[in-house]
């Protein structure tokens, strides 16, 4: 399902909804990638009136998947790490019109998705090679009739520290989290995979192979409730401050658990090494 904003912000006061703090600069490859032309839109950028497929914190690996019996270079391509389980894309309305259709891809026929629903053919299971550390906008912006393409290339970290707030944490009230994407196991010092969406979960060595390792939690924090009457403090929208917008939470803070209207309570800081 694609996440939309209700209201649309003056250009050049976005307001700021990624879930990723930076800890520290990190290590980013010289590669030429970009986000696959057939993955499904999961957040509007209404400033800008384009459509993001990778969100920022999301770890990420190279397609793996054969399309048209190999015929279809995708080397270059970017998806969700998904933790080596093969993974069914799902068009909503939002991608008709818009998003490169897999299944037509794999006929040869690259053409957009016309009608919502599941695609018969899967994202083949992938291995880690980094984490997105800012929004990827749908390559398929370049194909479309007006032709913008904002990232013609986009990059990842490899080596890297940062904080995300656990949304997928089913045990303390989301529903719907599939096992693959529970985060609710994930402890301090414990070694961390991509779960089937690319977001982080525990690895575990009974069923996890070593090659899914992508590095480390480093410990988990309980959100503070607000405080010092921030959610009172009226802020500009795109400075990354607390106030009215965030109640009174850490820009990366203001978010629900999956499927429920309880603000997350927990966050991980996650140290990425896949250099």
């Amino acid at each position: 399902m694609a996440y939309t904003k209700t209201n649309r912000q003056p250009r050049g006061y976005e307001v700021q909804l990624t879930r990723l703090r930076e800890i520290d600069d990190g290590v980013s490859p010289a590669l030429e990638v970009f986000p696959a032309y057939t993955l499904p839109v999961v957040l509007e950028d209404k400033v800008h009136d384009l459509w993001k497929v990778i969100l920022a914190g999301q770890i990420v690996a190279i397609d793996a998947t054969s399309l048209n019996s190999g015929a279809v270079d995708n080397t270059k391509w970017l998806v969700p790490a998904n933790g080596l389980n093969a993974t069914t894309l799902t068009y909503t309305a939002d991608d008709i019109g818009l998003t490169a259709d897999i299944d037509q891809y794999n006929t040869g026929a690259q053409t957009a998705v016309t009608v919502a629903g599941a695609a018969s053919k899967q994202v083949a299971a992938n291995f880690p090679v980094g984490v997105a550390t800012y929004d990827y906008y749908s390559k398929c912006h370049s194909l479309a009739s007006h032709a913008t393409d904002p990232q013609p290339n986009v990059t990842f970290k490899t080596d890297y520290h940062y904080e995300i707030p656990l949304i997928y944490q089913s045990t303390d009230g989301a529903s719907g989290v599939a096992a693959e994407q529970e985060q609710n196991t994930l402890a301090g010092g414990r070694l961390v995979k991509a779960g089937s969406l690319g977001w982080p979960v525990l690895w575990v060595s009974a069923s996890d192979s070593v090659e899914q390792i992508c590095g480390r939690c480093l410990q988990i924090i309980e959100i503070d409730t607000t405080k010092d009457m921030l959610d009172k403090v009226h802020t500009v929208p795109g400075l990354g401050l607390p106030g009215t917008g965030t109640s009174g939470r850490g820009v990366n803070e203001s978010f629900y658990l999956l499927g429920t209207t309880t603000y997350v309570v927990h966050k991980a800081r996650i140290n990425i090494t896949l250099a």
